[in-house]
């Protein structure tokens, strides 16, 4: 990736956050270098309006983040709503992924 004379940092990397109409939502991070450091949270910040977006918290044990959202959570939030996976070390908050939450029903 070319970066311009203009550029600082780098960029946050962008993804989809995939949920369906009909199920829960479950993922699971591994942290490389044994356990999360004491006192850091993994979270989702959905919503599009920067103050009023729905803060969905990862459970972090040990080395692994894990996440269980009810269907119900997102039946509010509609497709293309905007995402930040955001990591917090217990200072300062930190997006590691962002992107737009994508909404469907599996096809058969």
């Amino acid at each position: 990736m070319a970066y311009s004379p203009k550029d600082a940092g780098l960029p946050t990397p962008v993804g989809n956050l995939y949920v369906t109409v009909h199920g829960d939502f479950e993922w699971t991070y591994h942290w490389g270098a044994g356990d999360f450091p004491p006192g850091v949270q993994l979270y989702y910040l959905v919503g599009d309006t920067p103050g009023e977006e729905t803060r969905f918290d990862y459970v972090i044990s040990g080395g692994t983040a894990s996440i269980h959202i009810e269907s119900e959570a997102f039946s509010g939030i509609e497709d293309r709503t905007g995402f930040y996976l955001m990591f917090k070390d217990g200072v300062k908050d930190f997006p590691v992924l962002m992107g737009l939450v994508r909404k469907g029903v599996a096809k058969r």
